[in-house]
């Protein structure tokens, strides 16, 4: 009688532990969830276009460019809790460029001729965080993102059109970004990489 007691006893308090555990893990699990959808301006290929487009201002012996264009990367992320700190998650990006380009020759000829860049950039980045800092309505953190982009460029000079596509290795770095809110936030990041020195963005969590 006394072991039957006992077993009894002992499986009250297993019972009781095992419901203990599955409450701390369903309140651990509310809102480890996020999705984000962002966009970002100053990101790497565009950074390398206007560094290239400085170097043939300056030694090209003569010639001259004036640009209009557009660029921007819109995205859209999954962000899981790992725990209080930590964060994993993945997100998919497209960037597009859009040049118009004037270039005039300044030497034994004064003739302008234009040339027409666009590019568009799919890339896909696995991400990890580091929360600085977590309180009820802010949180700042850190983003790493490493993967791949996809690229599609044409260029067209004197109406003559090449078309490049290319896989490349992609990232971005964020060493500061900021969340305001509670289950709809407004986040902001500053970094480098592919999706820009500086993103905007609204998340939900859930």
């Amino acid at each position: 009688m006394k072991n039957i007691k006992t077993f009894y006893l002992s499986s009250v308090v297993v019972t009781i532990r095992l419901l203990t555990f599955s409450l701390e893990s369903i309140a651990q699990t509310e809102s480890v969830n996020k999705i984000i959808v962002s966009f970002g301006g100053g990101a790497v290929p565009g950074i390398i276009d206007a560094t290239n487009d400085l170097a043939e201002a300056l030694f090209s012996n003569g010639t001259r460019t004036s640009d209009t264009g557009f660029s921007g990367a819109f995205g859209i992320h999954y962000d899981r809790a790992i725990n209080e700190k930590f964060s994993a998650g993945i997100g998919i990006s497209f960037l597009f460029e859009g040049i118009q380009k004037d270039v005039t020759i300044t030497g034994s000829t004064n003739t302008t001729h234009e040339e027409a860049y666009k590019a568009n950039y799919f890339t896909v980045l696995l991400n990890g965080s580091y929360s600085y800092s977590v309180k009820p309505k802010l949180e700042i953190y850190a983003r790493l993102g490493l993967g791949t982009s996809f690229t599609k460029e044409k260029y067209r000079e004197q109406q003559v059109e090449t078309v490049d596509e290319d896989v490349l290795f992609a990232y971005q770095i964020s060493p500061i970004g900021i969340r305001v809110g509670q289950k709809l936030f407004f986040q902001a990041e500053a970094g480098f990489g592919y999706v820009g020195i500086l993103s905007i963005g609204l998340g939900y969590r859930f």
